[in-house]
């Protein structure tokens, strides 16, 4: 396979894809052998990674100026607003944007009240978009297991069993009334 130069540096392939998440796994920006800055930065870099696979997202003034760059700098952000303004679809493009960059790294959590609102909620989100990410790039980790509400990068394995730490759990918190 030729080499590739994107971003001021050398690439084993020519997958597009998988350049965005190499860069991401970077963080977004690092220097290269020759001592040249390399890289958009994460935020650039994740937006052309999630225009690839979600191919129906629309980027604009809220998620690209204000919640990517607070989740990408925090890790973690509390947001409220009314239903169906696309809190959970935004989250679950970033956690699993995330998590296809380092799917040995990344253990990512998300909660809601019940088992019935995760699935109606932040996971069920997260499901719809990993299922249409592997549709459209196979190779692409993690698998999904419904009864344990999670994506986890192990593959099944009878002998040894699976390693759950790597990949994204959905958590109910909600116990009878507490």
């Amino acid at each position: 396979m030729p080499q590739v130069e994107r971003y001021g540096a050398l690439w084993n392939t020519d997958n597009p894809v998988r350049i965005e998440l190499a860069c991401i796994a970077n963080g977004g920006t690092w220097i290269g052998i020759n001592g040249q800055k390399c890289g958009l930065g994460k935020l650039q870099h994740s937006i052309n990674f999630q225009r690839m696979v979600w191919l129906d997202k629309d980027f604009h003034r809220w998620n690209r100026n204000l919640i990517m760059p607070e989740l990408i700098k925090q890790g973690r952000l509390a947001m409220f607003g009314p239903s169906s303004t696309g809190k959970s679809y935004e989250c679950s493009c970033q956690i699993l944007t995330e998590y296809y960059a380092r799917p040995y790294g990344t253990t990512g959590i998300v909660s809601t009240t019940t088992v019935a609102s995760l699935h109606n909620r932040i996971f069920g989100e997260i499901k719809r978009l990993h299922k249409e990410a592997k549709k459209r790039h196979p190779w692409l980790p993690g698998h999904l297991i419904e009864s344990r509400h999670c994506i986890t990068t192990d593959a099944s394995s009878k002998e040894d069993g699976r390693d759950f730490r790597n990949g994204i759990l959905g958590v109910p918190c909600k116990k009878g009334n507490e």
